[in-house]
């Protein structure tokens, strides 16, 4: 799956028996159906995996082998639901050229950082035995804009990837969505409050109760309550 900077979520897979087809379709808003807003790309792959980058997509797959690794190929596409070209392999001194053994699965968007995607791999180790592995590699792109794959036996974020200016995300202002009753105990972050307690904490709010809770109370439905600091 996919999220666009837009808030539209996509699912992208393997179409046909055969797997003769790509096919990516928006999904309705509570992600429940799709729409009629889909684009099929038309290549024997699987696995794919999909990205942004200053405004173009891009998209990973793995050739169709079974549990073997492969050559991976690289598409982009300046919309979303647009034409995506094919560009090649973007491994980089891949010399057994399968992906550096794995296939792709999917591209992980990395939070707190600036443009900072994780390609996901999977290495199979033969018949999907006990002793399957992940690949993860930080998702390059040169000064021409193409996507790139350079193996590393190890690695950090920081390393790779430059940090957002603000990583840290503010604390809400609102202090309150719904009251909690007073009937009722509620578990934050694993702690039993009495509604006295949790709207104590509502009411001088600390950084040991701030957050965002969903909770359930036994005799209701869900409340939404927001604690501040």
């Amino acid at each position: 799956m996919f999220t666009d900077t837009t808030g539209k979520t996509y699912i992208i897979y393997s179409a046909d028996q055969t797997n003769l087809t790509i096919r990516m379709v928006e999904l309705t808003e509570d992600y429940t159906d799709i729409t009629t807003n889909d684009v099929d790309l038309n290549t024997h792959c699987e696995g794919p995996g999909v990205c942004k980058y200053k405004g173009n997509y891009y998209m990973i797959t793995s050739p169709c082998l079974g549990w073997n690794p492969g050559r991976a190929t690289w598409y982009m596409s300046p919309r979303v639901n647009g034409t995506y070209q094919n560009k090649g392999d973007p491994c980089i001194n891949d010399i057994n050229h399968n992906t550096f053994n794995s296939q792709s699965c999917f591209i992980f968007k990395v939070p707190g950082y600036i443009d900072a995607y994780i390609y996901m791999g999977d290495r199979w180790n033969g018949y999907g035995n006990k002793n399957s592995q992940y690949v993860f590699l930080p998702i390059e792109f040169s000064p021409t804009g193409a996507l790139q794959l350079r193996f590393r036996e190890s690695w950090s974020l920081e390393e790779v990837f430059t940090p957002a200016v603000n990583t840290k995300a503010p604390r809400p202002v609102q202090t309150l969505r719904k009251v909690a009753d007073k009937n009722t105990v509620y578990d934050i972050r694993g702690r039993k409050l009495s509604a006295s307690a949790l709207n104590s904490s509502i009411s001088a709010p600390s950084p040991k109760n701030a957050g965002i809770y969903i909770v359930t109370p036994s005799n209701g439905a869900p409340a939404r309550i927001i604690i501040g600091n």
